[in-house]
């Protein structure tokens, strides 16, 4: 997968690469479980991890829940020191961290792998992991129309040939 980058983008994320730079899908599942682990040993809860989103902007994504505000600053910072050596040579941005601890809601943009974090109240009220699993099952059908789609226009290009 290639991601185009034109001037500076809309997600105020640092462009190292002029033109484009290439993602391997491995290297961002990868890291999603990697970041996924830490959260576990960080004693995050409910986990969920959404690979091959249908998004322009990301491919992943890590959702997790925290108990505390204390927890959402700590561990959102150190999220973004362990891992932006790593997001920097694998996707060329810097990491970067949206939210307020006190808001019950913390985002770290990883590029191509975005980051919630929750107090349990602001989890489930969002219920953010529905709302992307919704929108796989609408690419997913969306891509299976496609498919019937071709193959019903390929048929009929068949018979027509056979009539000839």
């Amino acid at each position: 997968m290639k991601r185009e980058l034109q001037g500076k983008p809309s997600n105020g994320l640092e462009q190292v690469h002029e033109e484009s730079y290439e993602i391997n899908p491995e290297d961002v599942s990868k890291l999603a479980k990697e970041i996924a682990e830490v959260l576990e040993e960080l004693k995050a809860r409910d986990i969920a991890l959404l690979l091959d989103l249908p998004s322009q902007m990301f491919s992943a994504m890590v959702v997790a829940t925290l108990d505390s505000p204390i927890m959402l600053e700590s561990i959102s910072e150190e999220l973004r020191d362990e891992f932006e050596d790593e997001v920097f040579s694998l996707f060329g941005v810097r990491a970067k961290v949206e939210g307020l601890p006190d808001g019950g809601w913390v985002v770290i943009d990883f590029g191509e792998i975005i980051v919630h974090l929750f107090l349990p109240e602001y989890r489930e009220y969002y219920s953010i992991e529905r709302l992307w699993s919704l929108e796989l099952l609408r690419a997913k059908k969306k891509d299976s129309l496609r498919t019937d789609l071709e193959g019903d226009l390929k048929g009929d290009a068949e018979g027509e040939l056979q009539e000839d």
